[in-house]
């Protein structure tokens, strides 16, 4: 659905789930802006690359600022490039298939007023990109 939206709109979106670590590295240098459910693959978004994105998580990470800080706090990385997240009403969490007291591990629903707030944010960032170059 993102890949759909971002190329009705002239933009291009490479979906690296599962992919190996080499091309996972290739895209992510080549990216102005990444897309991704919130987790350990952050480090490379994040911590080696520093490029701007869009953490998709559940509605319950997303009401604890701890958890979310970790791959954006100036506690952990410095110069951090924004780091966006929808708003917590625009997620529905599936509570029933998380392990008993792991609501972080919930999954979730996203509405899709969110896959327009990432075409805001990518489009901030392509645009200021391509001003710089």
């Amino acid at each position: 659905m993102i890949q759909a939206h971002c190329f009705s709109r002239g933009m291009t979106a490479v979906n690296c789930v599962g992919t190996s670590m080499k091309i996972d590295l290739h895209w992510i240098r080549r990216a102005c802006f990444f897309v991704a459910p919130w987790g350990g693959g952050y480090a490379k978004y994040r911590w080696i690359m520093n490029i701007p994105g869009y953490a998709l998580t559940n509605a319950h990470n997303l009401r604890e600022p701890f958890i979310l800080s970790i791959y954006h706090s100036e506690q952990f990385m410095e110069a951090g490039t924004p780091l966006y997240y929808p708003d917590p009403a625009w997620i529905t969490d599936i509570d029933n298939q998380a392990p008993a007291g792991a609501q972080s591990d919930a999954n979730f629903i996203v509405d899709d007023v969110v896959i327009d707030d990432i075409a805001k944010h990518f489009l901030h960032h392509a645009t200021t990109l391509t001003k710089s170059q």
